[in-house]
């Protein structure tokens, strides 16, 4: 343990007196803050099950599993339309950026007996 300052214990000891002096105004009000804190979803791991009715930890309980639920639900979701949206957009990229080139080779391919002579007979002529 370590020694506190002449200053920390002060502080502590006047924290004391003003947490024992509180009205019963306050202690309501910051049961009532707590008893909101623990129900939201954020303070999960705060949860004490003694202080909570039965029906607000079954509503706890089952937002829970909803929230853990929905998350991968949503995200396969947002996956599934992604895909649709790039399979849909896919066709119409490729065919406009490759129209051009298979035009200009389609007279090759035309010609094609022509350019197999042509092969032939410099084979010929060279050997």
């Amino acid at each position: 343990m370590s020694m506190k300052s002449k200053f920390e214990q002060d502080v502590q000891l006047a924290l004391r007196h003003s947490e024992q002096a509180i009205d019963a105004k306050h202690l309501e009000q910051l049961s009532d803050f707590r008893q909101r804190a623990l129900l939201t979803p954020l303070a999960g791991a705060a949860l004490s099950e003694t202080s909570l009715t039965k029906a607000s930890l079954i509503k706890v309980r089952v937002a829970r599993r909803w929230r853990h639920f929905l998350l991968p639900a949503a995200g396969m979701s947002l996956a599934s339309i992604l895909v649709l949206v790039l399979l849909t957009a896919l066709p119409r990229i490729h065919s406009t950026s490759l129209e051009q080139p298979l035009n200009e080779n389609l007279e090759l391919y035309d010609n094609l007996d022509f350019y197999y002579w042509l092969a032939e007979t410099e084979q010929d002529s060279w050997g």
